[in-house]
């Protein structure tokens, strides 16, 4: 039996989020009904830690996406 995909999880640091980002979420979902975007800490990416905080991250990431009609996505 099949099962059907009802959640999917889109990890990232996000550093800024970006088109291509975005794109990805609109891709997961049209083919799935719950999205979350799981934004990582990330501390030491390339050896020197991310150019926005987490909390930066993760708002400029709900501004985008709810800028974009996905709203929806957690």
């Amino acid at each position: 039996m099949c099962k059907t995909i009802d959640h999917v999880l889109v990890p990232g640091t996000f550093d800024p989020i970006t088109c291509g980002h975005i794109d990805v979420v609109r891709r997961a979902r049209r083919i799935c009904p719950k999205v979350t975007v799981a934004v990582a800490e990330s501390l030491g990416k390339n050896g020197v830690g991310t150019t926005f905080s987490l909390d930066e991250r993760v708002e400029l990431a709900r501004c985008a996406l709810e800028a974009e009609g996905l709203a929806d996505v957690e």
